[in-house]
């Protein structure tokens, strides 16, 4: 306004011709600023809307950094869960093939003794046959009763020996 001022007062001292240029030039100068006004406030206008846009796109960026945090520790939580299920399963498959071993350790097991019992089966019906050999080659050779050759000490030398499920006395022991 001071400036109006001093240009009114040199428009009054100085000539109308120099006071033309100068209301033109003063005229230029006002639409000047008033478009300088004007762009300063468009391009603050449109600085702010950048800025706002700018500030929704960083919004924007950080709710999607932290749904993909969200879905990255759901994920390592599921493969935590799914390492832990591996791990449980080999646990199980480990215990399966260790009883697995144990019963047949007591397949084998029970098998050696039937074998083995079956060897002593086998044992004891030859020594049997044996026996029933001995005795009958015995009853052939007229020494059947006999336990022994000699009576052991401390028996009665008078005693008489009997087959077994007879009632006959051997001839050996006809003398007694």
């Amino acid at each position: 306004m001071t400036f109006l001022l001093n240009l009114a007062k040199f428009l009054l001292i100085g000539t109308s011709a120099f006071a033309l240029v100068a209301c033109q030039t003063t005229s230029k100068t006002a639409e000047t600023v008033e478009e300088s006004t004007d762009n300063f406030e468009y391009i603050q206008a449109e600085s702010q809307a950048e800025q706002e846009r700018l500030q929704q796109e960083l919004e924007q960026a950080k709710q999607e950094q932290e749904r993909l945090q969200a879905e990255a520790e759901n994920a390592q939580a599921e493969a935590e869960n799914a390492q832990a299920e591996a791990d449980k399963a080999r646990e199980a498959q480990a215990l399966a093939e260790e009883k697995a071993l144990a019963e047949q350790k007591k397949a084998d097991d029970e098998a050696a003794a039937r074998a083995k019992a079956q060897s002593d089966a086998a044992k004891a019906r030859a020594d049997a046959a044996r026996a029933r050999e001995e005795a009958a080659k015995a009853v052939d050779e007229g020494t059947a009763g006999v336990v022994n050759e000699n009576v052991p000490l401390g028996m009665p030398t008078d005693s008489v020996y009997f087959d077994f499920d007879k009632s006959f006395i051997v001839p050996k022991f006809d003398d007694v």
